[in-house]
């Protein structure tokens, strides 16, 4: 047999729980750790739970107190016909838009300006506008020069006309002497004839008397000639103004035509400017600068058609719908107060302006508009609220009332007064109160009603403490 080989014997393995080759300070370490890592989770637990600790804390501190509210009374209760819901509107409202087309270069307003009538909203690029204003302005300077020239020359033509009439009374004044002298001149050659037949004339004399006659006689013929060279050469004078003067009309036409294009190319010019039609204030912006601007019906696309919405707040009235058989209850003049879901505490009085003489099929409702009878600075386009319609009354109504509790009064200080729950805390105010109203106090001022007021004071409240709710009266 072989020899078997010589190994060594392995010790059994088995876990040392005596301590003994433990590395020094290894439980040690251990056990201090633990006291610390439990207090850390105690301060974390502590501080997690501190918000819902200190509210119980302060809970079992409170006062436990009873509230109820102050009561805002309503004396039209008893006029009330009926009530309708709308909105509010302006009577007076334009959706501002170009005449003309091109690019939006100057918007001088935003949402919320206000604007008088004729003011500046907004400005259209206007080259074009302006370079057909200026031609047609060099156009309408044309056709007056033009209306000037023929007005000088019919003037110049007047004065020939004038100078061949007055040629012409002067050759009919000669004529006239002429015909005198010739006349004279047959005198003088009748007598020297009846001279030289009786023997007592001179021939010569005679000779001279018939010459001079045979003179005047041809310088009557040369002027009778003339008289018809310068009659026409009047009559071609006044054709010469008549001509003139039909240029004149032809002219002045032409000025009426380009001072009416010149017209049309300011209007178009002015046309670039968007203006106020009236007062209002801006509600919507509807464009800003570089946009295309285009009249409103011809809008689409990249370009716009208004560019502000414009509204008149002098003119704010509810429109509401009210039911068909509640509509005998509302009469044109007829009393109402308008609640706005804005201010439900305020009731603002009215009058209905219009009960439109259309009803909508759909919803069985007319429309009715209510003027303010006081317009409020608060009051804005678009506002929701209700319309109260009132009877007519023959007298001053009465003025609504605050009341509270009589139980809720207390005196502080001397002073007259109620605690206010406000949230955790009790709040002292001072009021000044009138009359018994049964189990209410009138307060005259110090509240506005609708406030929680803390019922029978227990004692130990002051302003400032700590106070919860143990019943909620009302």
């Amino acid at each position: 047999m072989a020899d078997t080989p010589n190994i060594p014997e392995v010790p059994l393995m088995r876990i040392d729980r005596s301590g003994k080759n433990a590395p020094r300070g290894g439980p040690r370490r251990k056990t201090r750790l633990g006291p610390w890592i439990g207090l850390g989770l105690v301060v974390v637990a502590l501080w997690i739970g501190w918000p819902k600790l200190s509210l119980m804390l302060a809970d079992m501190k409170a006062i436990p107190v009873l509230t109820g509210t102050a009561i805002k009374t309503r004396p039209n209760a008893s006029a009330e016909l009926t009530t309708a819901s709308g909105n509010v509107v302006a009577r007076t409202r334009a959706a501002l838009s170009s005449k003309v087309s091109g690019r939006l270069v100057d918007l001088k307003v935003d949402v919320g300006s206000r604007v008088k009538k004729g003011d500046i909203l907004a400005k259209i690029e206007d080259d074009l506008y302006r370079a057909a204003r200026d031609q047609a302005q060099a156009g309408v300077d044309q056709a007056r020069n033009e209306m000037t020239a023929a007005e000088v020359r019919v003037r110049i033509a007047e004065k020939s006309v004038d100078k061949a009439k007055r040629e012409l009374d002067e050759l009919y004044a000669a004529i006239n002497e002429a015909k005198v002298e010739f006349e004279e001149a047959e005198r003088v050659v009748a007598r020297e004839r009846l001279l030289n037949e009786r023997g007592a004339g001179m021939p010569d004399a005679l000779a001279h008397a018939v010459y001079k006659r045979d003179l005047i006689k041809a310088s009557l013929e040369r002027a009778a000639k003339r008289v018809g060279t310068q009659q026409a050469a009047v009559a071609s004078a006044e054709a010469e103004v008549r001509g003139m003067e039909a240029r004149i009309s032809v002219a002045r036409e032409a000025v009426k035509g380009a001072e009416a294009q010149l017209a049309t190319t300011l209007s178009n010019l002015g046309d670039t400017e968007i203006r106020a039609p009236f007062d209002g204030v801006v509600l919507r912006k509807e464009a800003d600068v570089g946009e295309m601007v285009v009249p409103a019906l011809m809008g689409g696309g990249q370009t716009r058609g208004s560019v502000v919405t414009l509204a008149d707040f002098t003119t704010l009235e509810m429109e509401v719908d009210v039911f068909e058989r509640d509509l005998r209850l509302v009469k044109e003049g007829s009393p109402a107060e308008i609640v706005l879901d804005a201010y439900p505490d305020e009731r603002l009085p009215g009058v209905v302006r219009q009960v439109e003489p259309t009803a909508d099929r759909q919803k069985a409702t007319v429309m009715v508009k209510v003027t303010f009878n006081a317009l409020d600075p608060r009051i804005i386009p678009d506002m929701g609220g209700r319309v109260v319609f009132l009877r007519e009354r023959t007298e001053s109504a009465p003025k609504p009332e605050v009341l509270v509790p009589s139980d809720a009064l207390t005196t502080v200080g001397g002073d007259r007064g109620v605690f206010l729950f406000e949230g955790d805390r009790a709040r002292f105010t001072r009021l000044s109160v009138g009359d018994a109203r049964g189990k209410n106090t009138v307060v005259k001022a110090g509240l506005k009603g609708g406030e929680i007021i803390i019922l029978t004071p227990p004692a130990g409240l002051a302003d400032g403490s700590a106070v919860r709710k143990e019943k909620t009266d009302g």
